[in-house]
């Protein structure tokens, strides 16, 4: 099996690219299949762009059961020290990063699995129709207070949700993050942009029509071969 990936971003309206917390990462070929995957860092909290890109980098790197364990080590490698760092900034490292995660792996015989916490989604199409979406369902359910892994190990860690499912030739994969996922939940058509020019036009259209939140948004169209 080979695959075919599309990734698009764009900050939210009014920022600056640097200002950008999502994260994605892959695909990246391991011996069993293809690992892809994507974090939305929460804006309340400090360095929360950075936390989400140790999460896509740490799971599509090696996805095994200590991923997450490697990613908090890593954080704490890579934050700013000393005089660099003002005193509420300090304070708000106390209390670690968070983000929302969404991480899948595609084995060669077309098995999916994928694992989650919070409201970044996968969304299964076949024959330009939406079979499935994963692990919010419907776009009314989202919600302003999703489940996030945290940077620390002190804090509880909310249950990583797994699911499966299989691929055949010509299914389209679609990982979001929540508003844009949101978008295309209510869409139902497989998303199609020619290049990133086009893709930043619809957003900026769909903003302006109400139909997307405001918000940083990250989609990794797959398509399999």
């Amino acid at each position: 099996m080979e695959l075919d990936v599309q990734t698009f971003w764009l900050q939210r309206q009014g920022h600056a690219p640097e200002a950008f917390e999502d994260a994605f990462a892959g695909p990246v070929r391991h011996p069993e299949g293809w690992c892809l995957a994507i974090a939305d860092g929460a804006t309340e909290t400090v360095y929360a762009g950075l936390w989400a890109r140790m999460l896509v980098e740490a799971f599509t790197e090696a996805p095994g059961e200590d991923w997450l364990a490697r990613a908090r080590r890593r954080w704490q490698t890579r934050l700013p020290k000393g005089r660099q760092v003002p005193w509420y900034v300090e304070e708000k490292m106390m209390h670690g990063a968070w983000a929302t995660f969404l991480g899948v792996f595609l084995y060669a015989d077309g098995h999916l699995q994928a694992f989650a916490t919070g409201d970044c989604c996968l969304l299964h199409y076949r024959h330009n129709r939406q079979l499935s979406t994963w692990p919010v369902e419907h776009a009314e359910a989202f919600s302003h207070r999703p489940d996030l892994l945290s940077s620390s190990c002190s804090k509880d860690v909310p249950a990583l949700l797994q699911y499966q499912s299989r691929c055949e030739p010509g299914d389209r994969l679609v990982l979001a993050t929540d508003a844009l996922a949101s978008c295309l939940m209510q869409d139902r058509r497989t998303p199609r942009w020619p290049d990133e020019s086009a893709f930043a036009q619809w957003v900026q259209r769909a903003r302006v029509q109400g139909t997307l939140r405001n918000d940083d948004v990250t989609c990794m169209i797959v398509t399999i071969l």
